[in-house]
């Protein structure tokens, strides 16, 4: 009844010159055209950008992504063009906005030192007819200097990063006393397991995952431990013959940083949306690599072209499915408790939408679901109460509203 058109056409907007942004970013950057559409049609339709684009109270998500991307368009004509003290303020001024958006984007600077190195090549080095990085010169002393003009960003994003805590203060912080050490440490690495296989197999997709660490066991964490490990492996030890492996592997993990729950904010386990910005370093590397990979091969580009036709396809077709379950409340909150267990927060958001269709005995059902997946709700038994006084069941009611 509140007319959402305009708010969901405004995100798409944004979203798509966030994509486009990105195209122009890249092939600037790199010189390669197709790759660099590739990166940014894959970034702009992958199901796991639903979550991001299709809930109007996310516009953090792609307005602070918008200003991500023309923070690196503008630091790229920095240092490709003329590096003007006005052009440096405009890149500055530009990150400044990003931050107010959304605070997540703090580790946009360490993205820039990494483009420094590819595919923007400052750090001394040249580069072999492939692309490849050939021996450098002076590397620290390089290094120190574009860190120390990077100095005014980084200084922002500590800024960002002591206010956000105090700005989410208590009511969003989530103490893990009494969670064991094991389970804690674990929760980052199996959570950047868990968000590799979604870019690349983005089935279950939900708007909430529960976080439960009765259900860590040891046997999950060895394969995500092995897999981290071997991925990282793999791309330091190709720094310099494949450096986009290296520079896109370091910025998934480095741009995810902030919310993979080192510091637990809020009870969900992780987000679809957290990826909207880490997601393009692997698209990075998968371009990239597929590219180095098959370049001998006979009929490169046509095998090539099949393949990048028929993934877009895919995401296509799985973001207008994932789309679906966004038309109203009771269906995305279904399909959320479809794809996931012991999920409180979808079961008492289904009673609301269940309650306002005038559906008192489902909705009874949720919220007494809610309390005995977590006793403690006081939200559970306030709409718990609601939905025994829409029947005129008052003494339940009221009982309700006293715990």
């Amino acid at each position: 009844g509140l007319q959402p058109g305009g708010y969901h056409l405004t995100n798409v907007l944004l979203h798509t010159l966030s994509a486009i942004l990105l195209f122009l970013v890249m092939r600037r950057m790199t010189g390669f055209t197709w790759r660099s559409a590739f990166v940014a049609a894959v970034f702009a339709i992958h199901p796991l950008r639903v979550e991001s684009v299709a809930w109007v109270a996310e516009r953090k998500d792609v307005l602070s992504g918008l200003f991500f991307m023309l923070t690196l368009w503008a630091y790229t004509r920095y240092v490709q063009d003329a590096r003007s003290a006005v052009r440096y303020l405009v890149v500055l001024a530009l990150f400044a906005l990003g931050l107010l958006c959304k605070p997540s984007i703090v580790t946009l600077p360490f993205v820039m030192l990494l483009l420094d190195y590819w595919p923007l090549r400052r750090f001394g080095n040249g580069t072999t007819a492939g692309g490849k990085l050939a021996n450098r010169r002076g590397g620290f002393s390089v290094f120190a200097r574009l860190v120390v003009e990077k100095t005014p960003f980084f200084a922002l994003s500590a800024a960002a990063s002591v206010i956000a805590p105090i700005a989410e203060g208590k009511t969003m912080m989530i103490s893990l006393a009494g969670v064991p050490l094991l389970a804690r440490m674990s929760h980052p690495i199996m959570t950047y397991s868990i968000y590799l296989r979604q870019l690349f197999y983005p089935a279950g997709l939900a708007l909430y995952y529960p976080l439960a660490f009765r259900d860590f066991s040891v046997w999950k964490l060895i394969p995500a431990v092995a897999l981290l490990v071997i991925i990282s492996a793999v791309a330091f030890a190709a720094w310099r013959k494949r450096p986009y492996l290296l520079v896109g592997w370091l910025w998934f993990v480095g741009t995810l940083a902030p919310v993979i729950g080192l510091v637990q904010v809020g009870e969900q386990a992780m987000a679809d949306r957290y990826t909207y910005i880490p997601s393009v370093g692997v698209l990075i590397m998968s371009v990239w690599g597929a590219y180095e990979l098959t370049r001998r091969w006979r009929h490169q580009v046509i095998l090539l072209a099949l393949a990048s036709a028929v993934a877009l396809i895919l995401c296509f077709a799985l973001t207008r499915e994932q789309l679906g379950y966004w038309q109203d409340s009771e269906t995305l909150f279904r399909h959320a408790l479809d794809v996931t267990q012991n999920n409180h927060i979808a079961h008492n958001n289904l009673g609301d939408a269940l309650l306002e269709k005038g559906q008192a005995d489902d909705a009874i059902r949720q919220f007494q679901e809610v309390i005995r997946l977590k006793p403690n709700d006081a939200d559970a038994y306030n709409n718990l109460g609601n939905a025994l006084g829409e029947q005129g069941r008052i003494d339940e009611a009221i009982s309700d509203y006293h715990e």
